[in-house]
């Protein structure tokens, strides 16, 4: 009776810890993308896997995010202010917790210089071979796209056993974390 009654008490309290930690990663999640729709670029590298800044420096990387999403061809825009993310399990991997989040990428792409035929076919066939979706409307000279996109949310030492994140890319991720976290993540 006893080591059932341990048994029970330990499940209640993981089932617990399991809980309340996905409840953690779901707000944080929605913070990094409420930042990301307002394109508060400070806010967003908070949320960032610090590891990232071994690549770049944070100043060098707010900058090139600002540029990438605002310059003298175009600006970009998340019109969307809520997505709905998929949340993978979390798992555990040595000292490490992570999980795999896909969601469903909508963007603007506000063009601030008038495209002729050829350049509006050229972009939008550069931007199919990223997206499911690349729209191109001529009366607002915005494209409308979408696509499936991954981010990885890590829990470490490092971040304080605080959930950031880190836009999946295979390269990227494998030099961070090696091809073992990769194959057993599924990505």
């Amino acid at each position: 009776m006893k080591k059932k009654l341990a048994f029970l008490i330990a499940f209640v309290a993981f089932s617990h810890a399991f809980a309340q930690d996905m409840a953690q990663l779901k707000t944080a999640a929605d913070k990094m993308y409420a930042a990301t729709h307002k394109m508060d670029f400070e806010k967003i590298m908070d949320y960032s896997y610090p590891k990232m800044f071994e690549l770049n420096d944070r100043a060098t990387l707010t900058e090139a995010m600002k540029n990438a999403f605002d310059n003298d061809n175009f600006k970009i825009m998340f019109p969307e202010p809520n997505v709905t993310f998929n949340f993978g399990e979390i798992k555990a991997i040595g000292k490490q917790k992570f999980c795999v989040i896909k969601y469903r990428n909508k963007m603007k792409m506000k063009m601030l210089n008038e495209l002729d035929e050829e350049s509006t076919q050229s972009l939008t066939a550069n931007l199919l071979l990223a997206y499911e979706k690349a729209d191109y409307d001529d009366v607002s000279n915005t494209y409308s796209i979408e696509g499936d996109a991954t981010m990885v949310a890590i829990a470490d030492d490092l971040t304080k056993n605080q959930w950031r994140f880190l836009n999946y890319d295979a390269k990227i991720f494998k030099m961070m974390f090696g091809e073992n976290i990769k194959n057993a993540l599924g990505l």
